[in-house]
């Protein structure tokens, strides 16, 4: 199992992700830098498509 990350570049937020489904590890740790928790959950909702599409896709 590999280990995956994400960044924000223009907010200087970066975090460890625990598997790209996990919604609610994502937001906890998204919470962990000045982001508004609507943001957190979007971002995280996208994250969790993004598996999924590149199955599809490739």
């Amino acid at each position: 199992m590999g280990y995956d990350y994400m960044c924000i570049p223009n907010h200087n937020i970066g975090c460890e992700l625990a598997d790209f489904s996990d919604i609610r590890w994502t937001v906890g740790r998204l919470s962990m830098h000045p982001i508004r928790k609507v943001d957190a959950v979007t971002v995280a909702a996208g994250i969790s498509h993004l598996e999924k599409a590149a199955a599809v896709s490739g």
